[in-house]
């Protein structure tokens, strides 16, 4: 698995600006890769409903997510953040918690 170099090439493209353009590029991958039975993975904090928001462009988020769901799976992961578990930090929210509420 992995990106081709074909994919690279239309998302890496130095000195262009950012923006309508950079997310059109984005749904030309995602919709070369779709139709040809490629692999994606997409990671995100936002739930999907937001994505428009997000990419600035309500439409074309629909257009990548139809073609992402359509035969792909979505897996919602719930839970503490695996790069602070070290701080305890759910214990620690716990007991601010506990000692507001008992105030």
């Amino acid at each position: 698995m992995g990106i081709d170099k074909e994919d690279k090439k239309k998302l890496w493209q130095p000195g262009k600006k950012s923006g309508s353009r950079s997310l059109g590029r984005s749904f030309h991958v995602v919709n070369d890769r779709h139709l040809r039975k490629r692999p994606m993975i997409f990671t995100t904090n936002k739930p999907l409903i937001e994505w428009g928001k997000v990419l600035h462009d309500e439409d074309l988020a629909a257009a990548i997510l139809d073609r992402v769901l359509e035969r792909g799976r979505l897996i919602h992961l719930d839970g503490p953040s695996g790069r602070t578990r070290h701080l305890n930090l759910d214990r620690r929210y716990a007991e601010l918690n506990n000692s507001i509420f008992q105030a």
